[in-house]
């Protein structure tokens, strides 16, 4: 990261998990010192909280973090984006680069709220980035060759970072973001069938990880071959790995995993209601 982005001041709308997650990064990864970084929250323990967790620099509401930030996250629910936004959007300027986490809040949103943002970014992250490890999706109002070497430049430290098309961050969301508790939830099974059979709570967290990771590492090193390539390396026919397989497909564990998909996608949908951005 060049030295440019360490005299940018940030500032967080908002506290949740992603905002935090990122403030992790940034700081640990991405090195960005802590006085150049700002919150501000509706709650003021929350913010305090968080400011103190971190080292970073609470503000006493959004109008002074608008003040004092380039760069500004909108890290709220989309069900406050029109209430938060809307009363300061005379505050923003061309200088203001504006990143929107919120989930199914399209651009074409954001841009009637913010009229006066030139560079406005709709991005979705999950929390692995936390750990250098994220994944990173955006989208922009219009090609930006300036504005998309700052993204990737600004957030490559929390993991990989892929532009794409707008339609296609709904099943980014449900995938990589929503997705992280779905594998957590498979490792899950796995950490009660090994204690079931006698392992330690410690001993079966650590065989569930690194099975999980290695098989992840593993795919990654041949990106010629498809996973069920890789798969058929594991798997030998009538061998005991088949058998467990053979129940799964039977159990048609595509099918429930795919319906949870779509499930989530839906109430993504619904998470900003688009008469509220009226």
């Amino acid at each position: 990261m060049s030295d440019m982005f360490c005299h940018l001041n940030y500032g967080f709308i908002g506290t949740g998990s992603i905002c935090q997650a990122c403030l992790q990064g940034f700081l640990h990864t991405a090195k960005i010192p802590r006085e150049k970084i700002f919150l501000s929250s509706r709650t003021p323990i929350r913010l305090k909280k968080i400011a103190d967790r971190f080292s970073v620099q609470p503000v006493s509401g959004n109008e002074e973090l608008i003040t004092k930030s380039q760069i500004v996250f909108l890290c709220i629910k989309p069900k406050d984006l029109v209430p938060v936004v809307e009363p300061l959007a005379s505050q923003f300027n061309r200088a203001h680069t504006i990143v929107s986490f919120l989930a199914g809040v399209p651009l074409n949103v954001l841009q009637k709220l913010l009229p006066n943002v030139k560079r406005l970014v709709r991005m979705v992250p999950n929390t692995p980035a936390s750990v250098g490890e994220g994944l990173f999706a955006y989208s922009l109002v219009r090609d930006d060759p300036s504005l998309e070497s700052f993204v990737q430049e600004l957030f490559s430290p929390l993991g990989v970072v892929l532009k794409m098309k707008e339609t296609q961050l709904s099943a980014f969301t449900v995938s990589a973001s929503s997705g992280v508790a779905f594998v957590l939830e498979l490792m899950q099974y796995w950490n009660e069938w090994l204690e079931n059979h006698h392992f330690s709570v410690d001993l079966a967290r650590q065989i569930s990880l690194q099975t999980f990771l290695g098989a992840a590492l593993w795919a990654k090193a041949f990106p010629n071959l498809s996973l069920m390539q890789m798969q058929s390396r594991v798997a030998s026919k009538k061998g005991m790995t088949m058998e467990g397989l053979e129940i799964f497909r039977k159990a048609q564990l595509d099918s429930i995993l795919h319906y949870g998909f779509e499930k989530a996608a839906l109430r993504e949908k619904k998470l900003f209601d688009l008469k509220e951005g009226k």
